[in-house]
């Protein structure tokens, strides 16, 4: 389990599997159990979030997550002009190519960043497809019961000023509505 966190750690791909296949061994070795089985959600989140694009490098955005929208907006703006069609219009074609490649990345970046609901889906380790069809129901990001009662209701999971904190729906959690998970 210590090479595991110890691969995670590292980041990268190659070290993510790696991981992965030592969580797979660990279990192998001593049968399932919470940490293993806690290990391997959060890994596999991980490892998607690892696989896509990273819309915050492509932006050159290092503070991450918590990037404001002023921060947002202005590396847009200089990664668009850096990458624009009309800069590289007289350099080879494969420059051309890959810089109008380069600004379509720049454009989805800034469109899923510049968006705070899309952003928080994104920084949750949806993928595009995921957050333009509304969710990821079924597109394998597992959330535990914790994550689930904070998109439901808040930071603060039941009770304590209704239903997202908005006045008259309810409070105290519950107010008939109920979960099953299993």
């Amino acid at each position: 389990l210590r090479r595991a966190a110890c691969l995670v750690s590292l980041g990268g791909v190659e070290n993510l599997d790696r991981a992965m296949h030592s969580y797979t061994e660990a279990e192998r070795h001593l049968g399932p159990s919470q940490e293993i089985n806690q290990g391997k959600r959060q890994l596999k989140i991980e490892l998607k979030k690892a696989k896509r694009k990273d819309y915050y490098k492509i932006l050159g955005l290092s503070n991450r997550e918590n990037s404001s929208e002023g921060e947002i907006k202005k590396a847009y703006r200089k990664a668009a002009l850096k990458w624009h069609p009309d800069r590289h219009s007289s350099k080879p074609e494969e420059e051309q190519k890959k810089a109008e490649a380069s600004f379509k990345d720049v454009g989805e970046a800034y469109a899923v960043l510049s968006d705070p609901k899309k952003k928080e889906k994104y920084d949750h380790g949806y993928s595009l497809e995921e957050i333009e069809q509304g969710g990821g129901a079924g597109g394998g990001v597992h959330m535990d019961q914790e994550d689930l009662m904070r998109m439901f209701f808040g930071a603060g999971g039941f009770g304590g000023g209704g239903m997202g904190g908005h006045q008259g729906f309810g409070g105290g959690g519950g107010g008939g509505v109920r979960f099953s998970f299993g």
